[in-house]
């Protein structure tokens, strides 16, 4: 995946990739070891993703990366991703 960043362009691979997070019309990409704060909403992502089986659009703010998923819980409607994010779930 390409993205903009300090007026370059980055090359990011997909598999670094741990979840996306919607911030307004802005998204941020986490990795494995850095944020990038990408000025395209999260609908984009959800479209280039959406071949790659690995991710899943698990709340209106999160894609996450399904492989990177460490703990879940039920009560709290939360995935941990990496030991490290805390994503939503949809409500049910």
């Amino acid at each position: 995946m390409v993205i903009p960043d300090n007026g370059n362009q980055k090359v990011i691979e997909i598999l670094s990739i741990i979840a996306i997070e919607a911030s307004e019309s802005y998204s941020v990409i986490h990795t494995i070891n850095h944020h990038f704060l990408v000025s395209k909403n999260l609908k984009h992502f959800e479209l280039l993703l959406a071949d790659n089986k690995n991710f899943f659009r698990s709340h209106k703010s999160w894609i996450i990366n399904m492989s990177n998923i460490t703990s879940y819980s039920k009560s709290k409607l939360e995935l941990s991703i990496d030991g490290r994010i805390q994503a939503k779930l949809f409500e049910i």
